[in-house]
């Protein structure tokens, strides 16, 4: 798989975490970016890819009639 592939499946997975929201691509491209990018320059790979958005959803966890912040 490409960088570019790579990073684009990042992206996806932090678009999905984050509970598929409009409008974010090119933060969610950022984001992919500054995590593979501290991925690579981490001391342990084995740990550094275990960080790779195996998380649960934000939203999950927010409460929707709260404002967030831009």
């Amino acid at each position: 798989m490409s960088d570019e592939a790579e990073l684009a499946a990042l992206a996806h997975s932090i678009w999905e975490c984050e509970g598929r929201p409009e409008g974010r691509e090119k933060r969610h491209w950022s984001l992919s970016c500054k995590l593979a990018e501290a991925a690579a320059l981490a001391p342990d790979r084995q740990t550094a890819a275990a960080c790779r958005c195996n998380c649960p959803p934000i939203a999950a966890r927010l409460d929707p009639s709260e404002p967030r912040g831009a």
